[in-house]
């Protein structure tokens, strides 16, 4: 399988440690020079997103995964706040966000539709995730 994803950045968001671990190792076994920072709140992930944690370089993944269904800030907190940033912070809204749900009904898939409007590539997994659904949205968005 050839293809132009042999190093990624990408930022895990989802309130379950172990499902963030999950998602890592998956990712890591096909892209093992991928690059990936899990979060467990949309604070954090905007805090990062920023630049805070690597010297006020904004980081710029290519792939955010992001659960919606989250306590406190969900997911739509964070696409909130994500449409809200810097261009330099968001690669100009190139980044491609991954909408990772065990549980997608209308509503939500509507309201997060909506921000395809805002500029933002978005797509969308079941979870649990699987290997092959990795390899056909690398292959999607990313094959050379």
């Amino acid at each position: 399988m050839k293809t132009n994803y042999e190093k990624l950045k990408i930022l895990l968001l989802d309130d379950s440690e172990s499902t963030n671990l999950y998602h890592k190792a998956l990712i890591q076994e096909l892209i093992p020079k991928s690059e990936v920072a899990c979060f467990e709140s949309s604070k954090q992930a905007i805090a990062y997103l920023k630049g805070d944690s690597n010297k006020g370089e904004p980081p710029n993944p290519d792939v955010i995964f992001l659960d919606l269904q989250m306590p406190q800030n969900n997911g739509f907190h964070f696409l909130d706040h994500y449409s809200k940033l810097d261009a330099k912070m968001t690669k100009n809204f190139e980044t491609l966000v991954v909408v990772v749900s065990d549980y997608l009904d209308y509503k939500n898939l509507t309201e997060s539709k909506s921000y395809k409007f805002l500029g933002i590539l978005l797509d969308f997994i079941r979870k649990p995730v699987q290997k092959e659904d990795l390899i056909n949205l690398f292959d999607e968005h990313f094959k050379a």
